[in-house]
């Protein structure tokens, strides 16, 4: 089985949450992003509409390029941040993990 729209979309994010693609910055072309990934480009396709939805990346002249506003990608950055964090928290919690080793760990770590 190939990578996954929802696996490409993460990877184009992270991306653009750390810098590697800045505002205002051109998307890669399908088929180049379909090389690089080893994906579909219908697969690709989706997970730039994806992005379009969560307004990351906009289409100008037909182009995909990054989101402009860096309070857009700001905004983004923090939503995804929180739901990481809910995620990873429901995790522990099946885990039965104690709240202060956490803590620990957390501290030990970051």
């Amino acid at each position: 089985m190939g990578i996954t729209s929802n696996q490409i979309t993460r990877h184009i994010k992270k991306r653009i949450m750390t810098g590697d693609l800045t505002p205002g910055e051109r998307i890669p072309s399908i088929r180049k992003l379909s090389n690089q990934l080893k994906a579909n480009p219908n697969t690709i396709q989706r997970s730039l509409r994806n992005l379009e939805e969560e307004k990351l990346v906009l289409t100008i002249n037909r182009k995909k390029i990054v989101q402009i506003e860096k309070s857009i990608i700001e905004k983004v950055r923090i939503e995804t941040f929180e739901k990481e964090t809910r995620q990873l928290l429901a995790v522990l919690k099946n885990l039965e993990v104690d709240y202060d080793d956490f803590i620990h760990i957390l501290k030990e770590n970051y």
